[in-house]
């Protein structure tokens, strides 16, 4: 996508009011729950689901279909940078 291109979508989305539908993933809950508290504040984001792993993070991103994945990308037992390039495949 060219810069115009992007610009011209993002004004799309203020436009029409819609809100960025936003998937977190950590595998620590304090960290993902205050992260997605902190999105659910702003008017403009709705958080639709919080996982703890990159497996969840891929079911999440084929039923949820979220505009903006938010990952940690290092977890304990697996490389977040592995899952997320999974989770661009699925949702192209």
């Amino acid at each position: 996508m060219r810069p115009l291109e992007c610009y011209q979508y993002l004004l799309i989305f203020y436009t029409l009011q819609l809100r960025i539908r936003v998937a977190v993933v950590d595998d620590q809950a304090l960290g993902r729950g205050g992260f997605a508290m902190v999105l659910e504040h702003q008017d403009d984001i709705d958080v639709v689901a919080e996982v703890g792993t990159g497996r969840e993070a891929i079911e999440v991103a084929r039923s949820h279909r979220p505009d903006v994945i938010v990952p940690r990308l290092l977890f304990a037992y697996e490389r977040g940078s592995s899952r997320l390039a999974t989770m661009t495949s699925v949702t192209e």
